[in-house]
Order: structure tokens, then C-alpha cells, then sequence
């Protein structure tokens, strides 16, 4: 397995929806909240919200 972030890779895909993973590739890309909601079609609180979801659910900061 790898290690990302203290969390195993292999892991993740219980942990994460194809929706999140697809917020943090956009996220990572456009470096902006507010282009990275434009793009996928939701509200800045919304993606805001997933955000804070996913860093609970692995038990780090993504960004």
C-alpha cells in the first residue's frame, strides 16, 4: 500500500466519493474555490462543505 498524507491509499475509496475525488483534482488544478465551483456546477458553500468532509473523513488538511 502507500502511504498519502498517513492515510493508506488503498483505504481511500471507502472514504471518498468519485464526486469528492473529482472536487480536489479540479481544486488542485485551478488552485481557486470559486473557478472550481463554477466548473462543477455548484455553490463556493457547497464545494466548501465536501472540502471539510473529506479532510474529517482522512483526518487531514487537503488544502
Amino acid at each position: 500500500m502507500v502511504l498519502i498524507g498517513g492515510a493508506m491509499a488503498g483505504s481511500l475509496h471507502r472514504k471518498l466519493t468519485l464526486k469528492q475525488l473529482q472536487l480536489v483534482s479540479v481544486l488542485g488544478r485551478e488552485l481557486s474555490l470559486s473557478k472550481t465551483a463554477e466548473l462543477l456546477h455548484t455553490s463556493r458553500p457547497a464545494l466548501s462543505r465536501s472540502l471539510n468532509q473529506m479532510e474529517a473523513a482522512l483526518g487531514l488538511v487537503l488544502f
